[in-house]
């Protein structure tokens, strides 16, 4: 498995996705590493692989996933992982994406929350820093009655924990 981490990790890097140098960071923190998303949205062929793999191993560890939840912001990811998961799981699986309200809370819109009762729901997200917008999404998920299945993301930057997330 850690090879497969570090392939991925070299793709990411090949396409310029992973840069190195010095980053201010949320929160005015500094890294040496920054996830420059753009990069590996507009690659097409390494953003389908890793998505593709992505959803092969998240279909390994779950058995039916109902809808893919996350921020606006990423729709071209829960899109696509939607879509991918439907084509393993033989059934259509329902991308659906919440955005920050005046408050600064990530609740779902447009009735989404009555999509989710009863639906095994997978949260995603694309970077995670400290955790906060997904712990938003599980809140929302479990308020709207969905079933938590799983959370999955490309890149974590914090080091969240699933214990750090269901605190």
């Amino acid at each position: 498995m850690h090879n497969k981490n570090n392939k991925a990790e070299e793709t990411l890097k090949e396409c310029g996705a992973i840069l190195t140098g010095h980053f201010v960071l949320d929160e005015m923190k500094h890294g040496d590493t920054w996830f420059e998303k753009k990069n590996l949205y507009s690659n097409s062929v390494v953003f389908e692989n890793l998505c593709r793999e992505m959803a092969r191993s998240i279909s390994l560890k779950i058995s039916k996933i109902d809808v893919v939840a996350g921020p606006a912001s990423n729709s071209v990811v829960l899109d696509r992982m939607a879509c991918l998961l439907g084509e393993i799981y033989h059934k259509v699986v329902v991308s659906l994406s919440i955005e920050k309200d005046g408050t600064g809370r990530h609740p779902f819109r447009r009735s989404f929350d009555k999509d989710l009762a009863g639906k095994k729901v997978l949260v995603m997200d694309d970077v995670v820093l400290t955790g906060e917008l997904v712990r938003q999404l599980i809140k929302a998920t479990i308020h709207s009655k969905g079933q938590m299945a799983g959370v999955a993301v490309i890149c974590n930057r914090g080091d969240v924990t699933s214990q750090n997330l269901y605190a």
